[in-house]
């Protein structure tokens, strides 16, 4: 897992110097039609409310911003973690806000009003991923002591620590109907039963994963090669592998019909997009910088992603956040593919 000093030299060198990055498949990219700035060091992750309203980022700055994709403007800036913060995600209300941090706590917060509503305490190590379950019942996280904790979202007491990683987690997901969590690290990707805490099966994936909208796919990336893995939940079978044009692909989501699967690569802020169905590789996006995160919004019209890169004006890093409408992005794939 890449982590500390790592990370700023990537950070630096991938902004500054450059990475190698994926070509488009055309001469130009379909162009962003908002941008959100604010944040002062490299954004880490983003999340849509359910509603598809607002959009909540986390950064290196120890802030959550939150913004307003109606007026593209932001809502309010959340104070209270002690270090980087990682992790983001909106409970299935749309209320509250969960965060996961270098500080090792989990804090909700109150998404109306900006207040933190509680500190969960527990990991004895970062906390690099946070997510909901679908009902809103419980909150899992996932950290660098090697473990996934279960929480009450409620009362925010821990319900359950699950232990069998031997690396770092780095990122946890829900399947749909709540029955599996998938959690993901450097020493692959493990299936849990939700109702009894038992481990499934290990898969020979790495961090990240998510889940398909229906549940019975899982996808993986990697951060040794440039392998995205799908998987069938039910038996464990890989079904397929996508390769694709960069390493590090550190950030996956899929689009909320499930056609799509977007990755994202840490040494750069190339974003590839694929078809599910097929495992054909639709287009590349490919702002300039680095990036961390990426997320479709809950009605599939959007498409977010973090990008830190050097300002020509200033020599400065600028860290800001892109968002796509996916139907430019159809158009864009329509013209390559009729030429």
């Amino acid at each position: 897992m890449i982590r500390g000093k790592h990370i700023f030299l990537l950070i630096v060198l991938g902004a500054r110097l450059g990475f190698a990055q994926a070509p488009a498949v055309g001469s130009a990219d379909p162009k962003p039609q908002l941008i959100l700035a604010g944040h002062t060091q490299a954004v880490t992750s983003v999340a849509f409310s359910p509603d598809g309203r607002l959009l909540s980022s986390s950064s290196f700055d120890w802030k959550i911003r939150l913004w307003s994709l109606v007026t593209g403007e932001e809502v309010r800036t959340l104070h209270g973690h002690t270090q980087w913060v990682w992790s983001v995600a909106f409970h299935p209300d749309g209320q509250w806000l969960a965060s996961g941090s270098r500080d090792g706590t989990v804090r909700f917060w109150d998404v109306v009003t900006g207040k933190e509503l509680r500190t969960l305490a527990g990991h004895s190590g970062q906390v690099h991923s946070v997510a909901f379950s679908p009902d809103g019942l419980w909150l899992a996280s996932g950290s660098t002591d090697n473990t996934i904790k279960l929480w009450d979202a409620a009362t925010g007491k821990e319900v359950r620590t699950l232990r069998s990683h031997t690396k770092g987690v780095g990122s946890v997901a829900f399947s749909a109907d709540g029955r599996w969590l998938a959690s993901g690290g450097k020493d692959g990707v493990k299936l849990w039963d939700l109702a009894t805490g038992g481990e499934i099966r290990t898969l020979d994936g790495h961090s990240p994963v998510a889940f398909s909208p229906n549940g019975s796919w899982l996808a993986s990336g990697s951060a040794d090669d440039r392998t995205i893995k799908l998987w069938d939940v039910a038996t464990g079978k890989e079904l397929r592998t996508l390769v694709a044009d960069v390493v590090l692909n550190l950030h996956l989501a899929f689009s909320p019909v499930g056609n799509w699967l977007v990755s994202g690569s840490f040494g750069t802020s190339t974003k590839e997009l694929w078809d599910v169905a097929t495992g054909e590789k639709l287009c590349a996006l490919d702002p300039p910088g680095i990036g961390f995160s990426v997320s479709f919004s809950p009605d599939g019209r959007w498409l977010a992603a973090p990008v830190s890169a050097t300002s020509p004006k200033t020599g400065r890093l600028d860290n800001k956040i892109i968002l796509w409408k996916t139907d430019d992005i159809k158009a864009f794939i329509r013209k390559e593919g009729a030429k």
